[in-house]
């Protein structure tokens, strides 16, 4: 009987949010009760095309800044293409609400490409950097247990 009300509440709670809720029934202390499964953290994915563009490093959430690498022929135009895998998630770039590709003109070296997003996960916030045509990739080795990828300054301690 605690069983059926349990997923009756569960049921009645979904409707008046107008979603699903996932739940798992569970025992414990010979009690039935429900407990909400863990949703996984959404995935974000940022690309950059354009004639001779490159995002350097390589995207990884936990990195906020990068450079984008360029040539003559990139001519200060850029496509950035940003997303959430929770679709009730929202993306910008440049403040404006992006649902698919952003074409970015007008970029001089030194410019910044903001890219927000705002899901489940919480808020993050991505900055690209336009560069110079035919600028220097930047790499360093850095040879100590523990050191992360894009590390360029030894650890001060």
């Amino acid at each position: 009987m605690v069983r059926g009300a349990l997923r009756a509440a569960a049921c009645l709670l979904a409707l008046a949010v107008g979603q699903p809720v996932p739940v798992a029934t569970a025992r414990v202390d010979g009690v039935d009760g429900v407990v909400a499964q863990r949703r996984a953290a959404p995935v974000h994915a940022i690309t950059v095309g354009g004639q001779g563009v490159a995002l350097s490093p390589a995207f990884t959430p936990g990195t906020s800044r990068y450079a984008i690498g360029t040539t003559e022929a990139t001519q200060g135009a850029v496509t950035v293409r940003a997303t959430t895998s929770d679709r009730r998630g929202r993306v910008r770039v440049n403040g404006r609400v992006a649902t698919g590709p952003v074409r970015v003109t007008g970029l001089a070296p030194g410019d910044e490409i903001s890219v927000l997003v705002d899901d489940a996960g919480g808020a993050a916030a991505y900055s690209l950097v336009y560069l110079p045509a035919g600028f220097p990739r930047l790499a360093a080795v850095v040879d100590r247990p523990g050191a992360g990828d894009g590390e360029v300054l030894p650890d001060a301690r």
